[in-house]
């Protein structure tokens, strides 16, 4: 784990205890996570909720298990997502893979760390778009329940607006977004043909990789919170986890270093890797 200095001596132990009431409530761990991001995640928390005082936060969290697993979601999950993100990445993922996957019967994508879903649907419109979203099934996976219960409901997190359609646009997109999405009660849900090529499920990148082999991962700007051990390890099981040259997605504010063995070569400037074996 990664060491970190406090500017208080007594805050780096109420910030371990903080920590260790999230793991024994909810059975998550938080090793391997990045010690200064998580330090800084929990003085805002200390912040929003108790005047930046982190042990009135910890007196605070050991009465209420709801206020734990919020907690848990502010300092230990990554929620910042939105409908076709980085248009130039999508733009080159369209360029760079579809092709190659169009020579496949079926064609199975795992997206690591999908939040509330935005990233999740970007991807089946633009599979649709190219043809392909037919024979294709998409693994969205999350640690927060929460934010994986949003998702698999296929509603934004906010309004349609015109931000999206131009990074719609800026992504390659061929048609008007609001094609994909029906409006009711002034929410806008992906349709239901698109959606039904998703599955949803909880799984903490600590663990293993899903035992399934998949011709394209994603994983955009999670691991930026890890600490180089926890890193390595799940490029790793990413690794592991693709068919021969297949398809590996990351995120450009990440570090990343790869680990022996796992021989990658990098298609785009948007960190879009193929498999060499």
């Amino acid at each position: 784990m990664d060491s970190v200095q406090l500017g208080q001596e007594g805050w780096q132990e109420e910030h371990r205890l903080i920590l260790g009431l999230i793991q024994n409530e909810l059975g998550w761990s938080y090793e391997g996570y990045s010690m200064p991001s998580l330090e800084r995640q929990i003085n805002r928390v200390a912040r929003d909720l108790c005047d930046g005082d982190s042990l009135a936060l910890l007196r605070w969290l050991q009465f209420s298990p709801r206020k734990r697993a919020r907690l848990l979601r502010d300092a230990l999950t990554v929620n910042v997502t939105d409908l076709f993100r980085d248009p130039e990445f999508f733009l080159d993922l369209k360029q760079q893979c579809f092709g190659y996957l169009s020579e496949f019967p079926q064609i199975k994508i795992w997206l690591a760390g999908c939040s509330t879903g935005e990233e999740a649907f970007s991807l089946a419109i633009m599979l649709h778009e190219a043809g392909l979203l037919k024979r294709t099934e998409i693994l969205a996976t999350d640690l927060d329940f929460a934010c994986l219960r949003h998702a698999r409901s296929g509603v934004l997190s906010g309004p349609l607006a015109r931000q999206e359609a131009e990074r719609y646009r800026n992504s390659g997109g061929q048609a008007s977004l609001l094609e994909y999405f029906s409006l009711s009660y002034g929410l806008s849900k992906l349709r239901q043909e698109l959606l039904d090529h998703i599955h949803f499920a909880q799984h903490g990148l600590r663990g293993t990789a899903p035992g399934e082999q998949f011709h394209m991962v994603l994983c955009r700007n999670v691991m930026i919170y890890f600490g180089a051990d926890l890193k390595s390890r799940v490029l790793q099981g990413f690794y592991q986890s693709l068919i021969p040259r297949g398809y590996l997605c990351l995120g450009n504010k990440e570090s990343i270093e790869f680990p022996k063995g796992v021989e990658l070569h990098q298609l785009s400037r948007h960190r879009i890797y193929r498999i060499q074996r």
